[in-house]
């Protein structure tokens, strides 16, 4: 019973999860290259306004729906309930700020904001593949999944690319001075982990975010 519970439970949080990205690209498509696009590009604000506004609105529902996934499988996990689960988070946050100590309020950070922007590169990948996707005077949803497809296959082709490139051009003195300095300062290697991956998804989302601009201000291609 218990096993059947958990699989309703993980299938409800993977479908709230989905619905929301599913009505984020939806209204982004729908807003911006279809009808209500001339509505919306007779507005006084640029269409990098445009694009920001529809992302920071998609981000925060997908932020509201991920914390309540995660309070409801945690309620769901203590048998006690609600007051058990609250109780059992505040003991583990108190053993961890033991072994941290201030350092946990800035790795708190790091992995909002790192939250955050994985979130919106995600939205922002959709966003391109639609934005492509409208250039096409036929079937723009098939072209727009045609798109995502190719960018999909690029990218893990290309990363794979230049992680070969970066494991095998290092060397094993950088690896073991990696070993050495994960070893004496574990807590200020996780920052620059953490600062890398902000700073990372930071870049990627400025060059999707770039595209998607110069896209919809030269290539506007209403119905």
């Amino acid at each position: 019973m218990f096993g059947v519970s958990s699989l309703v439970v993980v299938m409800g949080a993977f479908g709230l999860f989905v619905g929301t990205i599913v009505l984020a690209v939806k209204r982004f498509y729908k807003s911006m290259y279809c009808g209500e696009g001339y509505l919306t590009f007779t507005l006084p604000v640029t269409e990098s306004a445009h694009i920001l506004t529809k992302l920071f609105t998609a981000v925060i529902f997908e932020l509201f729906t991920g914390i309540v996934v995660f309070f409801g499988i945690t309620i769901f996990t203590f048998e006690d309930g609600y007051a058990k689960a609250i109780n059992n988070i505040g003991e583990f946050f108190s053993e961890v700020y033991k072994y941290l100590g201030a350092s946990l309020i800035l790795y708190i950070i790091e992995l909002i904001l790192i939250a955050l922007f994985v979130m919106a590169v995600n939205l922002l990948i959709f966003y391109l593949c639609i934005t492509v996707g409208q250039l096409s005077n036929k079937s723009r949803v098939g072209m727009s999944v045609l798109v995502y497809f190719i960018h999909y296959v690029a990218v893990n082709f290309i990363g794979t690319i230049i992680l070969s490139f970066i494991i095998a051009g290092l060397g094993d003195r950088f690896y073991e001075w990696l070993e050495w300095f994960v070893q004496v300062h574990p807590i200020a290697f996780l920052h620059i982990l953490f600062g890398a991956g902000v700073i990372i998804c930071a870049l990627i989302g400025f060059i999707y975010f770039t595209v998607i601009r110069v896209i919809t201000k030269k290539k506007l291609n209403l119905e």
